[in-house]
């Protein structure tokens, strides 16, 4: 119920496809002849372009479909606006996208969107949930669910190896703290750049951070909603919308009633058959197009970083400043640009722009 026009992100995938259908439902069922407005980040001729799954959601539906297009060029040129409105140095260029759909929004005159925010730590959509699942159904001798769930996720032995691997990597990261520290210094590639004085005083604090994990898998999402990874992204939502006088509304993630229900399921309610959300998924299967009801390749709300980088190459090095020099090895670093760029992963491309994006911080707030 609202003054104002309500509308909502649509990325194609599970979560905003839902609110998307239910949006339509609901004003086509109160013979409203409003029809609601949608948002969309597309990035055409790039592999991590989702545009074909929000047609899907918009063919089967009477709303009004707005795109936007940002460019590496607009990422520069909106850098100084963007982490203003951010308010603290960002981690990756995913904020930028969230930041043009607002301003999409705002300019088409949408005040309140609805997002699908907080059903992946609800229902368990990460990736990194199937080694806490299977480490669940281990510790509770339930070996031929196991066998089975391994063999359903149609990659046996890609599975058992990531699962392996990740279980090693989290007991690591729970070593001591001098031996977690030799460990960190090893594995996050961006330590080289800190300056030895810095790091020495500061390293103990990687030591402090929450990597939520286990053999339980609703342990796990309690501590991914409720816990920094969910609320760094629900304040960035908030400080995005708001910098365009839009109110962003999140129904997965402020529905205590939902909450409360979500973290009592038992784990094979949330993955089965090697699907992850298939409660989620089996409760809307009347309501989303069956295409987007099968999709398992959601890859979240990226950028292409990869193609971004390359053409700023000439200007990344001028939006590095001096201003970091007490914290970074900026000589090194620039050293090393060149070699980044040109064979960028993504763990590196977002590990060098997090240097930029420190470094316009302290210069637009004057740190």
């Amino acid at each position: 119920r609202s003054d104002v026009e309500v509308g909502s992100c649509l990325s194609g995938g599970i979560d905003s496809s839902i609110i998307v259908m239910l949006l339509d439902r609901f004003f086509k069922e109160g013979k409203d002849s409003y029809f609601p407005k949608v948002f969309t980040a597309v990035y055409p001729n790039s592999k991590i372009d989702e545009e074909q799954w929000a047609r899907k959601v918009v063919d089967a539906t009477s709303v009004r479909w707005f795109k936007t297009g940002p460019t590496g060029t607009d990422l520069i040129s909106d850098l100084n606006d963007l982490i203003y409105a951010a308010g603290s140095p960002i981690s990756s260029t995913s904020t930028y996208s969230q930041y043009r759909v607002m301003k999409l929004a705002s300019e088409q005159g949408a005040k309140v969107l609805l997002d699908g925010q907080g059903a992946d730590e609800l229902f368990a959509g990460y990736d990194i949930f199937y080694p806490v699942f299977y480490n669940e159904l281990l510790t509770r001798f339930k070996l031929i669910l196991l066998i089975k769930e391994l063999k359903q996720s149609g990659k046996f032995w890609l599975q058992l190896k990531k699962w392996v691997y990740t279980d090693i990597q989290m007991l690591l990261k729970r070593l001591p703290s001098p031996l977690s520290k030799k460990l960190y210094e090893v594995a996050i590639t961006e330590l080289q750049y800190l300056k030895p004085e810095f790091k020495r005083e500061f390293l103990y604090r990687f030591g402090l951070l929450n990597f939520p994990f286990g053999s339980n898998l609703n342990n796990t999402l309690k501590n991914y909603a409720f816990g920094e990874k969910l609320q760094v992204m629900l304040r960035l939502e908030d400080r995005m919308s708001m910098h365009f006088s839009v109110e962003s509304r999140t129904p997965f993630a402020d529905d205590t009633a939902l909450l409360d229900f979500a973290m009592n399921l038992p784990a094979t309610f949330k993955i089965r058959n090697g699907v992850r959300k298939q409660i989620l998924r089996d409760s809307v299967r009347n309501i989303l197009p069956a295409t987007i009801l099968q999709r398992t390749d959601k890859i979240g709300f990226q950028t292409p970083e990869f193609e971004w980088l390359k053409s700023l190459e000439s200007e990344i090095p001028n939006l590095i400043e001096t201003n970091i020099n007490p914290f970074v090895d900026t000589e090194l670093l620039r050293k090393n640009l060149n070699s980044i760029i040109g064979n960028p992963t993504s763990h590196e491309s977002s590990r060098l722009l997090r240097f930029v994006f420190f470094s316009q911080w302290k210069k637009i707030y004057n740190m």
